[in-house]
C-alpha cells in the first residue's frame, strides 16, 4: 500500500466488535486521555456524523464508495488534531450492528479491509491508519450479542439461537458477517491490506485478566498515549442483560442460556482459528 503519512501522526479506527468491552473504553479509557483527539457518535454532532459516514462506507455498495469515502475523508480531517498526534474514532458498529448476524448482510472483515485501504490514502497527510478491534471468546460474545439483538427481533428465543450455534457450527466454510466470528481470519484479513504493525486485536478477557498489561499495549499501538491504565483497575459493571454466568436475558423477559453442548460446539469450531492467533495475540481465553 503505497502511503506516506506524516511522522508524528496516526488515525486509528476502533471498528467494534460490539460487546467486547466497547463501551467501557470508549467512555472510562479514551475520554479520559487528554493526548487523544478521541471521535465518538455521543461526544459531538459532527462525530455522530463521522461515525455514520463510516458505517455507510462500510457497507454500501462500491459504487458509493468514492463519494462516502471523500465525505469520510472530510469528517477525518476536521476531528484530527492540528498538532502532530493521535486522532481515535471509536464505534462499536463500524464492523458489525445489531442486525448483521442475524440478517447474514454486512460487510466481512476481507470487504472493509479492502475498504480501509484507499481511506489510508486519502488521509495518509493526517497519518497512518490503524485498526483496534475488540475480541471475545466466541461462545460468550456470540450469546451476549445475540441477547443484545433480541430487541430488534421478536422472533428470538432459545431454540433459535441453538439451532443457528449448530449451523454455524456445521458450516465449513463461514460467509459475510459470520465471518467476524473467525478472529484468526480478521486479524489475517486486515494485516494482508493494512501491514501487521496496523493492527491490533485486544481480547475482553485479557483487558480484565491483565488490565495494566493490556492497556500499556494499547497505548503503544495509539502511538505512546498515556491511558492512565489505574482507570481499568476499577471493577467492571457486569453488562445490563448478563444475569449470571453463561444466562443473558431477552428483551421480552425470557432467560438465553449458554448450554454446554453449545458452547462446545461454539469453542470446537473456532478452536483451531484461535489456536493459530493465540501464538501471535495474547487472547486470555
Amino acid at each position: 500500500m503505497a502511503v506516506h503519512p506524516v511522522d508524528g501522526r496516526m488515525v486509528v479506527l476502533h471498528i467494534g466488535l460490539p460487546k467486547t468491552g466497547t463501551t467501557f473504553l470508549q467512555h472510562q479509557v479514551f475520554a479520559r486521555a487528554p493526548e487523544l483527539a478521541f471521535a465518538h457518535r455521543r461526544v459531538t454532532p459532527e462525530h455522530e456524523r463521522l461515525c455514520f459516514d463510516l458505517r455507510r462506507y462500510a457497507r454500501f455498495p462500491a459504487l458509493a464508495a468514492p463519494f462516502l469515502r471523500h465525505r469520510t475523508a472530510s469528517g477525518l480531517r476536521a476531528a484530527a488534531p492540528r498538532d502532530p498526534g493521535t486522532l481515535l474514532v471509536s464505534d462499536e458498529n463500524i464492523g458489525l450492528d445489531a442486525h448483521s448476524l442475524w440478517r447474514e448482510r454486512g460487510p466481512s472483515p476481507e470487504s472493509l479491509a479492502a475498504r480501509l485501504v484507499p481511506l489510508a490514502e486519502a488521509v495518509a497527510p493526517l497519518g497512518q491508519l490503524r485498526v483496534l478491534i475488540g475480541i471475545r471468546r466466541q461462545d460468550q460474545w456470540l450469546a451476549s450479542r445475540y441477547a443484545e439483538s433480541s430487541r430488534y427481533f421478536d422472533t428470538f428465543g432459545q431454540v433459535d439461537f441453538d439451532r443457528r450455534m449448530a449451523r454455524a457450527h456445521a458450516a465449513e466454510d463461514l460467509t459475510g458477517p459470520w465471518r467476524w466470528a473467525d478472529y484468526g481470519l480478521v486479524e489475517r484479513a486486515f494485516s494482508e491490506r493494512l501491514g501487521a504493525e496496523n493492527v491490533m486485536l485486544l481480547s475482553l478477557e485479557h483487558l480484565t485478566g491483565r488490565p495494566m498489561r493490556s492497556v500499556r499495549a494499547l497505548g503503544a499501538f495509539l502511538g505512546g498515549v498515556n491511558l492512565r491504565p489505574a482507570a481499568v483497575k476499577k471493577r467492571r459493571r457486569r453488562n445490563a442483560r448478563a444475569l449470571r454466568d453463561n444466562v443473558w436475558r431477552m428483551q421480552n423477559g425470557a432467560e438465553l442460556a449458554l448450554t454446554s453442548d453449545v458452547r462446545d460446539m461454539i469453542l470446537e469450531r473456532f478452536g483451531p482459528s484461535n489456536a493459530e492467533l493465540g501464538a501471535r495475540v495474547e487472547l486470555g481465553f
